[in-house]
């Protein structure tokens, strides 16, 4: 909230959109308190663009929002997440206003443990898709469309 308002004081009254929000933190106030606020998750079996359960299906990679359409976007320890930051990076940058800006967080950097890869991309023709390797998680169906 601190970065929010040191560079976006007048935060209330912006567009904000929010990728992957939490239940706790910023999310609620932000929820409660900017009427132009946006949430957004990425389901894989919602359309891009529409709507589930009150919240937005977005895929930071391919956002189907217009150009210049938020002052800020809001990704907090979601980046890490995402199979190519770049074109995510990129597209939000396309839907910000002049002036916006992206307010986000990630994790520390473990430098003691090896990354693990959880779920690769694999590229088709117009659509990415992961699939489960090997994790101590939840299973995910073999193939999930991206």
């Amino acid at each position: 909230m601190v970065a929010l308002q040191t560079y976006f004081p007048d935060w209330k009254n912006l567009a904000i959109h929010e990728s992957s929000p939490g239940n706790r933190g910023v999310s609620p106030r932000l929820q409660r308190e900017c009427p132009s606020y946006l949430p957004s998750q990425f389901f894989p079996d919602v359309p891009l663009g529409t709507c589930h359960e009150n919240v937005g299906c977005e895929n930071l990679e391919s956002l189907t929002f217009a150009n210049a359409s938020f002052d800020v976007h809001i990704t907090q320890d979601v980046m890490e997440h995402v199979f190519n930051p770049a074109r995510a990076f990129c597209e939000i940058a396309r839907t910000l206003r002049p002036g916006g800006g992206h307010v986000f967080t990630t994790p520390l950097v473990n430098k003691t443990r090896t990354s693990a890869v959880r779920a690769p991309c694999r590229m088709t023709d117009k659509s990415s898709t992961f699939s489960r390797q090997s994790t101590k998680a939840t299973p995910l169906p073999p193939t999930v469309p991206w």
